[in-house]
C-alpha cells in the first residue's frame, strides 16, 4: 500500500528543486458591492475569477544547500512567468511576486525563503496582418509615376506640326475605342474633355498624360469591379495607328533601338537630328505603351477590390497580369521595371493572402441529366446557387433544367 508521503513529488520552481513545509492557496471570485442613495438593498457584481495565489514556505538543507540557493536566487529573479511544481501534485505556470531568505547563525545547514505566487496571466498573442490589398493598390499608385516619366522622355511634338496633327488622330481613335466599350456619363464626359482641349495638351506631355490616365480611370462601372476589369481588359490591345495618315503617311513601327535613342536624349538633353517618321513612330510608340500600362495598373488597382469565388478565379487573374506586367518589364527603362517588379511583388503576396482559404475548383462528371436547383442542392445544401453553377458552366448548361451528363463540370470542391 502506497503511503501518503510516497505520493508526494519534489517541488521546483524554473526547475530548481527545494522542500516545501507548506503551501498556501487562495482564490476566489472579483465581487464588486454596489450601494444606492436611500436604498437599504445592496447589489453585487460578479466580475470572474479571482487569480490564484500562492504562498509558500520553502527550505533548503544537507550537501551543497549553499549552491541550490544561489540556483534558487536566480530563478526567482529572472523574468517572466515560469513552472511551478509542489509537492502535492500541483503544477501551475505562475509569477514570482516577492520572496524572502532567512539564515541562522544558530541553525547552520539550511535556510528557509517565503515565497509568493500569482498565476501567470494566459498569453494572447497579436497577430499582425498586412493590407496586402492596399500595398497592392498604393504600389500601383506609385508605378502611374514611372510610366508618366517614361512618356515625356519619349512623347516629342515639337519638331513638327506634322507630329501633332498625328498624335491628334491616334488619339481621337483612342476616345473613340473607349467610347465604344462604355458609354457611362463620367467616361463620355472624360472624352469630350480630352478632345476638348487636345490641342492644347498636345504641345504639353505632362498634362497629357495625366489627361490620358484620367480618362482610362474612368472606364468601367465603379461598382462591378469584376465589370471594370473586363472592360479595361478589352482596352488593352489598343495600338496607335500603323497606317498611313493625312500629315505624314505611312511610317513604320519605331524600333527598340530607335525608343532607347530617345530615351538617352531625353535623359542627356541632347538634341538630334531625326525624321519626322522616326518621330512620328517614336511618339505613336509612347501613346500606345502609355494606355497599355495604364490598363495594366488599373486592373491592379481592380484585382486588390476584386472578391473571388475560388482560388482558381483569384490564381486566374494574377497570372494574367504578371504575365502583362513581365512582357511590359522586358522592353521597360529602369524607373518603370523597377516600379513594375515591386507592382509584380505586391500583386503575388495580395492573391497568396487573400486566396489562402478559398474554396478550390474541380471538375464532377454526372451521370445523367439533373436541374440545376436540384444539383445545387446536392452540392451546396443551397438551391439558391443554381445560378452560380450556370454562370462557371455556361458553355455546356444549355437551360437551368437541365445540366448535362457525362461531361466534365467545374464545381467548387467545398462540399
Amino acid at each position: 500500500m502506497t503511503s501518503y508521503f510516497d505520493s508526494l513529488r519534489a517541488a521546483s520552481f524554473r526547475g530548481v528543486m527545494f522542500d516545501v513545509s507548506t503551501r498556501t492557496l487562495k482564490g476566489g471570485r472579483r465581487i464588486v458591492q454596489h450601494s444606492y442613495p436611500q436604498r437599504d438593498a445592496v447589489g453585487s457584481e460578479d466580475m470572474g475569477r479571482e487569480a490564484r495565489t500562492f504562498t509558500v514556505k520553502a527550505f533548503l538543507v544537507g550537501a551543497g544547500w549553499m549552491l541550490r540557493r544561489d540556483a534558487l536566487i536566480k530563478a526567482f529573479e529572472q523574468g517572466g512567468p515560469g513552472d511551478y511544481i509542489d509537492p502535492w501534485g500541483r503544477k501551475q505556470r505562475v509569477v514570482l511576486t516577492s520572496y524572502s531568505l532567512e539564515e541562522n547563525m544558530g541553525q547552520g545547514g539550511h535556510c528557509t525563503f517565503d515565497l509568493s505566487f500569482v498565476e501567470a496571466a494566459e498569453q494572447h498573442r497579436h497577430t499582425v496582418l498586412t493590407d496586402t490589398a492596399g500595398v497592392s493598390t498604393s504600389t500601383a499608385t506609385t508605378a502611374s509615376t514611372a510610366i508618366l516619366s517614361d512618356f515625356y522622355a519619349l512623347f516629342d511634338t515639337s519638331k513638327a506640326n506634322a507630329l501633332v496633327l498625328d498624335a491628334q488622330a491616334t488619339l481621337f481613335d483612342l476616345c473613340d475605342t473607349i467610347n465604344g466599350l462604355s458609354a457611362a456619363s463620367g467616361v463620355i464626359a472624360g472624352i469630350n474633355s480630352l478632345k476638348a482641349s487636345l490641342y492644347g495638351l498636345l504641345v504639353a506631355p505632362a498634362d497629357l498624360a495625366s489627361a490620358m490616365l484620367d480618362l482610362i480611370g474612368t472606364l468601367g462601372n465603379s461598382v462591378d469591379i469584376a465589370d471594370r476589369y473586363r472592360t479595361l481588359g478589352r482596352l488593352a490591345g489598343f495600338q496607335a495607328q500603323s497606317v498611313g495618315s493625312a500629315s505624314v503617311g505611312w511610317v513604320a513601327p519605331a524600333t527598340s533601338s530607335q525608343i532607347a535613342a530617345a530615351r538617352q536624349n531625353a535623359a542627356t538633353g541632347t538634341t538630334t537630328n531625326t525624321s519626322v517618321s522616326e518621330a512620328v513612330a517614336v511618339n505613336r510608340a509612347a501613346l500606345t505603351t502609355l494606355v497599355q500600362d495604364a490598363v495594366l495598373i488599373e486592373q491592379a488597382k481592380c484585382s486588390a477590390a476584386l472578391t473571388f469565388e475560388s482560388y482558381d478565379d483569384a490564381v486566374a487573374i494574377r497570372d494574367a497580369l504578371i504575365s502583362g506586367l513581365e512582357t511590359r518589364m522586358s522592353t521597360a527603362d529602369d524607373e518603370v521595371y523597377r516600379a513594375f517588379d515591386s507592382l509584380r511583388t505586391a500583386i503575388v503576396a495580395d492573391i497568396a493572402a487573400r486566396g489562402l482559404y478559398l474554396e478550390r475548383l474541380t471538375t464532377l462528371t454526372l451521370p445523367t441529366s439533373l436541374p440545376a436547383l436540384a444539383l445545387a442542392w446536392r452540392l451546396y445544401g443551397d438551391a439558391t446557387r443554381d445560378e452560380e453553377l450556370i454562370a462557371r458552366n455556361s458553355r455546356l448548361i444549355c437551360h437551368p433544367g437541365f445540366v448535362p451528363g457525362g461531361v466534365p463540370l467545374k464545381v467548387l470542391n467545398h462540399a
